[in-house]
């Protein structure tokens, strides 16, 4: 292990080889099919094969999982009820990554009542359109 560390130490192209190589194994690959087909329904994405690689999208028990995105209604538990009207859990985020997954150019800041303007880390910085 200390040959390896001087190494890549003395090498920075080898450290940034290894490093990359690290990442890449961890980070694994999206689904075939993500982003997903424009076809795809709520149905659709109810399937885990139909979901992106990010480990903190899927549900499970104990309701951990980004369901704010979700256009559909995880398996709930038992003695949970659903009212006639609620047809997806979030925001049906996942279908409209059918169309565009974004732009790092555009940045969207969510505000509430809640902001104390004379802050001194938000003077100079909060602006309203």
């Amino acid at each position: 292990m200390k040959r390896l560390s001087f190494a890549l130490r003395r090498t920075p192209w080898l450290a940034a080889l290894a490093l990359a190589l690290s990442l890449s194994a961890t980070t694994g690959q999206a689904p075939a099919a993500w982003p997903p087909l424009t076809s795809y329904t709520a149905d659709d994405m109810r399937e885990p094969a139909n979901w992106p690689n990010d480990p903190a999208y899927g549900y499970d028990e104990d309701r951990n999982g980004q369901w704010n995105y979700y256009s559909f209604i995880p398996t709930q538990k038992a003695g949970s009820a659903l009212r006639p009207e609620e047809t997806a859990a979030g925001m049906s985020v996942d279908l409209a990554w059918r169309w565009t997954r974004g732009d790092d150019r555009v940045r969207i800041a969510i505000t509430d009542s809640g902001i104390e303007w004379d802050s001194d880390d938000l003077l100079d910085r909060a602006w309203l359109n």
